[in-house]
């Protein structure tokens, strides 16, 4: 059964063991073929060999790799970059603040009220009479009613 060629991969064990031949034959070949289609794995074989000719071991040249790393981060990260940084994004979140107020004040306005209107009063004359008159057309009711 063949296997796709992304699925094989190589480990570090993998190479040195095949630069120093402990590999046997079916293991070999599979290792040729992979360094034969992939020229990632090749690369790295060609680092493996550089790196046992100038007798440096694979360990001591990762120490020193990670310590000239951060050496380069520490010195990337001064006070002079970090503050534009800090300083930027303090605008950016006042400007989002700011902009999300103006925002709710000026397009979701609630409605405003309506004024109450007074409801329509229906105006009614009244004709008023003082109470000495009322007495005389009193008067004159039970007269027409006696009349009668």
């Amino acid at each position: 059964m063949i296997k796709p060629v992304h699925t094989d991969q190589l480990s570090l064990n993998d190479l040195q063991a095949y630069l120093d031949g402990r590999l046997n034959d079916k293991a070999r070949h599979r290792v040729e073929r992979i360094l034969l289609e992939q020229p990632f794995y090749a690369d790295a074989l060609d680092g493996l060999k550089a790196l046992q000719q100038n007798g440096a071991s694979l360990n001591e040249q990762t120490a020193s790799l990670r310590a000239a790393l951060q050496e380069r981060i520490h010195e990337s990260a001064s006070e002079r970059r970090l503050l534009p940084l800090w300083l930027t994004a303090a605008t950016a979140c006042i400007v989002l603040v700011l902009s999300v107020a103006i925002y709710l004040i000026f397009v979701v306005q609630q409605p405003a009220p309506r004024p109450v209107q007074p409801k329509q009063t229906k105006v009614v004359e009244v004709e008023l009479t003082p109470l000495d008159s009322l007495k005389g057309k009193k008067d004159d009711k039970e007269r027409k009613k006696a009349d009668e």
